[in-house]
């Protein structure tokens, strides 16, 4: 067991883990229950706060304050498709496993947990899945085998988006929207308990000119695509800063706890039934 990090090795103890076999190797302190994918390209995450994204901010704002209502410390979280996890430091008083199905170098145990019996029934108290449900194939089953690892009232905190460009490709499979994501957690045995919206003018401007950026690159001529990119930049700003003035004289609010008028992505928190149906 000297291999394994302090958190594989506290989930083994107390018998929460289905035991590894010598299928199941383990390197650097991870614990193996498949090879990474090989046409996966890693996430690269920007590491200053200042550089993050509006809709980075947001999840990592909404991430903060659910933990601290949730009161997770030492509580058993599992952070699935946990990539660099940029949110690491939010999950310090938590018994906390991080799982990907790429061997990031915080990832505890390497697997897909839609096809990899990797831990017992009820285990977790709380479930993070922070941009990553988009990312799964089959997003039912997918929730089903979640739920039977969370406990009975424990719950999943969700952020999701919407209107993105397609990524990690060939990894992209799903965009929600609020009725999608109402029947998904529905038919896992969740109830949405916090649902919210997030419409920023800014995140959209900012997505807009990146997919304009990214079809200027094709440009040939290097004069009109230099030409083309400072256009692009100049309506960017200029959009960004009208729908920012537009939102506060009418005092929109960036979230919502309604569906919003196309948002950007969804932030959300969802409950485990128990089979009582008392909560």
């Amino acid at each position: 067991m000297a291999r394994y990090s302090n958190v594989i090795r506290k989930l083994w103890i107390e018998g929460l883990l289905n035991s590894p076999s010598a299928a199941n190797p383990v390197y650097d302190g991870k614990l193996y229950f498949r090879e990474p994918p090989s046409d996966i390209l890693p996430t690269i995450n920007v590491d200053e706060k200042k550089d993050w994204t509006w809709w980075r901010r947001s999840n990592f704002d909404f991430l903060s304050q659910a933990l601290s209502n949730l009161n997770v410390e030492n509580k058993f979280v599992l952070d699935v498709g946990c990539g660099n996890t940029p949110f690491i430091e939010l999950f310090q008083e938590s018994s906390l496993v991080n799982c990907d199905i790429y061997p990031y170098p915080e990832v505890d145990i390497v697997c897909d947990l839609s096809k990899d019996n990797v831990f017992k029934l009820e285990v977790f108290d709380v479930i993070v899945l922070s941009n990553m449900l988009e990312h799964v194939e089959y997003p039912r089953e997918f929730m089903k085998s979640l739920c039977s690892i969370l406990k009975p009232g424990g719950h999943v905190i969700i952020t999701v988006p919407f209107l993105l460009s397609i990524h990690q490709v060939p990894y992209d499979f799903q965009r929600f929207t609020r009725f999608g994501l109402d029947s998904l957690m529905k038919s896992s045995g969740l109830e949405i308990t916090m649902f919210n919206s997030f419409a920023d003018a800014n995140v959209l401007t900012q997505e807009f000119a990146y997919l304009a950026r990214r079809e200027i690159d094709q440009y040939p001529n290097s004069i009109k695509k230099s030409f083309a990119k400072f256009l692009a930049y100049i309506r960017s700003g200029v959009a960004s800063r009208t729908q920012y003035l537009i939102r506060k004289l009418l005092n929109i609010p960036d979230i919502s706890s309604g569906d919003g008028i196309s948002p950007y992505g969804y932030m959300l928190i969802a409950r485990k039934i128990h089979p009582t149906g008392v909560k």
